[in-house]
This record gives structure tokens, C-alpha cells and sequence, in this order.
């Protein structure tokens, strides 16, 4: 799928950087009429992230116009474990995408202050309504990582560089209903991109 190198791609999956670098920026607030997901699945992650990055998590991405697509928040205050969950979102509908369950460490390993670790993931499994191939724990884990990349300036130094080509790439990683071939699946994924998250 090279065509995501082509900007207007880019823009209208909503895959170009866009988030506000001023640390002192209110943070996102969390929607109270998100939609939720229709095929849940959650996965433990276990990714120690830098004390950095759990603050950019924490203040989110807020779209100010329609297209910026997505929407980054996390829960006021963490739960009773000490979670605090990250929801992300595409913004126009509020439709919930990936959830980050983030804990606080008290180290980061690189400079010993206060990092956290994103204990498990939950994301949407059905791609669009009409898509046929499912969501799989390895690319929501890659979107996810890549949008917190692009929106909300994370560095993630223990996950590689995800480009969309990798994310989207016909890697054998979804599944594929039974009877469809590869290409038909491949079609659905690329319509679904555009929709569904």
C-alpha cells in the first residue's frame, strides 16, 4: 500500500503529525459520548514507556477541526489499581479505537524519573462494518503506538519505527475469513482504514 505516501492519503486517514508540543496545553478531556466498541479484545502489552510519555499520554490530543480524525484522552484520575486508561478515538464520531491501560513504575530506566508501563491494550477488532478481516493484537498495537506518535509526541524507545506501509502492509497478520483470498482481504482492510478507525 504505498499509496499512504501520497499526502492527501495521509491526510484523509488521518495519518500526519498534529499535535500541540506546548507542555503547558490544557489536557484532552475524555468524551462522555463515546461510542463504544462493537468486538473488544484485550491483550497484555507489558511496554515500560519514559515518565515523558506517560505525561504527553496523560494530556492527550484535542482535534480542533474536523480534520484532524482522531482524539486522544485518559481518565481524570487513575482507578483503583493505580490504571490509568487511554482512550483513543476517532474524533468526528467518538467511535473508541485502542484503550491503554498505563500504571505508573516510579522508574523509566533511562533517567529514574517516574515512568509508567502500558500494562495491556484493548482495541476494536471489527475494522468497519462491512470489512471482513478482524483487527489483530499486532496491529493494534502498532496503530496505537503510531498514533501516540503522531498525535501526541510520544517517543515509545522500546517499540521500532512504524511506518504505515508496515501497519497496513499485507503481512499475513489479520485473519482472514474463511473462503476469502488474500486480495479480496486486502480491499476490505484498505475500505476499512478509511471508516471504521
Amino acid at each position: 500500500m504505498s499509496g499512504f505516501d501520497d499526502p492527501i492519503v495521509r491526510h484523509v486517514y488521518g495519518l500526519d503529525r498534529r499535535w500541540d508540543t506546548n507542555p503547558d496545553r490544557e489536557p484532552a478531556v475524555l468524551r462522555t459520548n463515546r461510542q463504544p466498541m462493537r468486538e473488544p479484545a484485550t491483550a497484555r502489552w507489558d511496554l515500560d514507556i519514559s515518565a515523558a510519555d506517560f505525561a504527553e499520554l496523560k494530556l492527550g490530543f484535542k482535534p480542533k477541526q474536523m480534520e484532524d480524525k482522531w482524539a486522544i484522552a485518559a481518565t481524570a484520575e487513575p482507578d483503583g489499581d493505580g490504571v490509568t486508561s487511554v482512550h483513543i478515538m476517532r474524533s468526528w464520531r467518538g467511535s473508541e479505537c485502542y484503550i491503554l491501560h498505563v500504571k505508573p513504575t516510579g522508574t523509566d530506566g533511562t533517567d529514574g524519573t517516574g515512568g509508567a508501563r502500558i500494562e495491556s491494550i484493548t482495541w476494536e477488532q471489527v475494522l468497519s462494518e462491512s470489512a471482513t478481516a478482524r483487527h489483530t493484537e499486532k496491529r493494534a498495537k502498532m496503530m496505537a503506538a503510531y498514533l501516540c506518535r503522531i498525535h501526541v509526541g510520544c517517543a515509545l524507545e522500546k517499540l521500532p519505527a512504524y511506518d504505515t506501509a508496515t501497519i497496513w502492509g499485507s503481512d499475513g497478520d489479520d485473519e482472514v475469513e474463511e473462503g476469502k483470498d488474500k486480495d479480496t482481504q486486502s480491499r476490505d482492510v484498505e475500505g476499512a482504514s478509511s471508516g471504521g478507525i
